[in-house]
């Protein structure tokens, strides 16, 4: 049986063919899909786009509609946090409108302050459902102050 790559490339590569899929199912026309990427991310080519960014046109594509799911970050060893895990913690995020994914500054640091780790990949299971937890009440505060 072959092992599943799981480089940050092989991520990223499979985000491009899902944005791209994605905006197809839902009956987008490339003009349509390029404009829509240059309002999530100011880019107008996905080619062009980071992974973070990448993840949230996928956030846009299902928001409008399309049946998506994203791939999740590469996770550590035994121990260490799950895809689910990193997956949540970088959907969470972005929630909170840190748009750079597990390498946003505000998230670094708020894994730090939380957990005291120095990057979210390094997070072990207990700690990264600490930093899940945290993230999940924050973000409740701001939509009840909203």
């Amino acid at each position: 049986m072959a092992q599943k790559s799981h480089s940050p490339t092989d991520r990223r590569r499979r985000l491009l063919g899902l944005v791209h899929a994605a905006a197809k199912k839902i009956g987008m026309d490339e003009d349509a899909r390029r404009a829509m990427q240059q309002r999530v991310t100011g880019k107008d080519s996905a080619a062009d786009m980071s992974e973070a960014e990448l993840v949230a046109v996928c956030a846009e594509l299902a928001r409008l509609g399309a049946d998506i799911h994203v791939p999740a970050p590469q996770a550590g060893g035994p121990g260490m946090a799950t895809e689910w895990q990193l997956l949540t913690i970088e959907r969470l995020a972005h929630r909170m409108g840190w748009t750079d994914g597990l390498l946003d500054a505000r998230l670094v640091a708020f894994v730090r302050r939380t957990a005291k780790v120095e990057r979210p990949h390094w997070l072990e299971k207990p700690a990264a459902t600490k930093v899940i937890s945290g993230l999940q009440r924050w973000s409740r505060q701001r939509e009840k102050r909203a």
